[in-house]
């Protein structure tokens, strides 16, 4: 996930948001922070068919929160931002 993401990113954890300078601190929140059971469930559940456009991109959902929201940046599709 951190090779489709554009940094810095914006992750809102329910906890509080953080912005996420560089792959190598994305990595560093760890599978367990950012692949929470709610966000696997939610994930596979979204339908890629169906993206509800916003002023920040494209949100990857199943019903709102939580999210994976992208768009073209620098030229290529990446990961803007995820919500939890």
């Amino acid at each position: 996930m951190a090779d489709l993401t554009a940094f810095p990113v914006y992750i809102g954890f329910a906890d509080g948001g953080v912005s996420v300078e560089t792959r190598e601190d994305f990595i560093a929140l760890g599978e367990d922070r950012i692949f929470t059971q709610e966000f696997v469930e939610a994930m596979s559940q979204a339908k890629e068919d169906d993206l509800p456009a916003s002023r920040a991109g494209f949100s990857l959902t199943d019903d709102g929160v939580p999210n994976v929201i992208f768009g073209v940046r620098d030229g290529k599709l990446a990961i803007q931002g995820i919500n939890y």
